[in-house]
């Protein structure tokens, strides 16, 4: 079902935007080396599953995004407040595990509620979980 496809594709697109808003935010507030170079290599990894997320959408004849702009303001100040108080790699991290867990989550609901998307929205999709996976795992050693 194109719909289904359509909306599974968007949502992970969108969930990889929001991811790379805040992780650039984070980004701004990290000294920690090790961390900025993880965090840097995480924008990356959710820019480039964007990018083909994106284009798999356009392929379809939708556009990209039905951008939550709320959802995106509040997500910028939350993220900027927190780190505002506390900048610590500890913190840092937290704020980024918990972005990956709510990612996971809403993609996951997401998915399983799309019956009707296909193989490849449904692959693209489990890619960007995995993503968010893996990087909550290493920002583990962080808090």
């Amino acid at each position: 079902n194109m719909n289904d496809t359509v909306k599974l594709m968007k949502e992970a697109c969108q969930g990889c935007k929001y991811a790379t808003e805040s992780i650039k935010i984070a980004r701004g507030y990290t000294k920690n080396g090790e961390l900025g170079l993880i965090l840097d290599n995480y924008t990356k990894d959710h820019e480039l599953l964007q990018s083909r997320l994106s284009k798999k959408i356009r392929e379809r004849g939708a556009d990209e995004y039905s951008h939550p702009k709320m959802g995106a303001a509040m997500t910028k100040l939350h993220t900027n407040m927190s780190l505002t108080m506390n900048s610590a790699p500890s913190n840092v991290a937290k704020l980024m595990i918990n972005g990956c867990h709510m990612g996971i989550k809403a993609l996951s609901k997401k998915k399983n509620e799309s019956r009707f998307a296909d193989k490849e929205a449904r692959a693209l999709t489990d890619e960007v979980i995995a993503t968010e996976q893996k990087m909550a795992s290493d920002l583990l050693r962080f808090l």
